[in-house]
Order: C-alpha cells, then sequence, then structure tokens
C-alpha cells in the first residue's frame, strides 16, 4: 500500500507541476513576459519597498543565476528599475516596479486569481485549508530531508 501512495503522491504533484507550469506559461506570454518574469513581478507588488537579486531568488525559490541571467529583460522593457542610479549595479541593489510594471503587475496578479478560482471551483474552503496546511507540511518537509542529505 505504501508503494502505491508514493506512486501516486509522485505521479500527482508531477502532473499538477507539468499542469501548473503550462497555464503560467500561457497567461504569462498572453502578457508578454516569461512566467518567471510574471512571478517575479507579482513578488515585486507584494514587497513595495523592493528585493535584491538575492532575495528575489530566495523568495521565488530559484537559483540566483537565474536572476542575474533574466531580470534585465525585465528592466529592458521598462518594468522594473533599481533605485541607485550609477551605472555599475552591484547585487544587493533593490528591484522596484515602474508605473507600467505596477500595471503589469496588476495584470498578473488578476490572471492568478482567476487561475486559483478556477482549480479551487468546487473544493470547500475548508478541505482547501486542510489541502494547503498539508502541502507546506509536505513541502517543509522534503526540503528538511534534501538538507539533511548535504
Amino acid at each position: 500500500m505504501r508503494q502505491q501512495q508514493f506512486e501516486q503522491f509522485v505521479l500527482q504533484i508531477g502532473g499538477l507541476h507539468r499542469s501548473m507550469e503550462k497555464l503560467r506559461r500561457r497567461q504569462a506570454a498572453a502578457l508578454g513576459l516569461k512566467s518567471i518574469h510574471a512571478f517575479w513581478l507579482y513578488l515585486l507588488a507584494v514587497y513595495e519597498e523592493g528585493l535584491s537579486a538575492s532575495e528575489l531568488a530566495a523568495a521565488a525559490r530559484i537559483d540566483r543565476s537565474l536572476v542575474s541571467r533574466e531580470i534585465e529583460d525585465l528592466e529592458d522593457m521598462g518594468l522594473i528599475a533599481t533605485r541607485e542610479q550609477t551605472a555599475h549595479r552591484r547585487y544587493g541593489w533593490k528591484f522596484v516596479l515602474t508605473p507600467l510594471g505596477r500595471e503589469t503587475a496588476d495584470q498578473v496578479s488578476r490572471v492568478s486569481r482567476s487561475l486559483q478560482e478556477a482549480v479551487d471551483r468546487g473544493i470547500p474552503p475548508e478541505d482547501l485549508a486542510v489541502f494547503y496546511r498539508t502541502l507546506e507540511a509536505i513541502s517543509r518537509n522534503t526540503e528538511q530531508l534534501i538538507n539533511n542529505q548535504k
């Protein structure tokens, strides 16, 4: 029985991840963005004081090198800026939304809420609360397991 649970867990989580990534890519593309860019805009809207590249990586649970490679695209599009005005960027500088970035982040937020409502449809709120608590515990336990195996 345990083996079947593990297989079901891996298949369901893997399938859910792939489906969510497809939805994120489609919705981001409709806004002219990559899905990771859309999520960064969302995070920068939440953290209005701005986030450094390392803070953005930590909040998105991704490698800092991805932020380093991709962040310039958002600057080039006029969606984010740094508070500092010197020519040489420092890794600790905070990125903030521009007015255009704020508008785009608001669009991302509306689309995200719409997707969340669609996937939650027909599930009682109390079941969702248990699901998210459980998912958070599984995520925490998995990260702990990975850290203990280093």
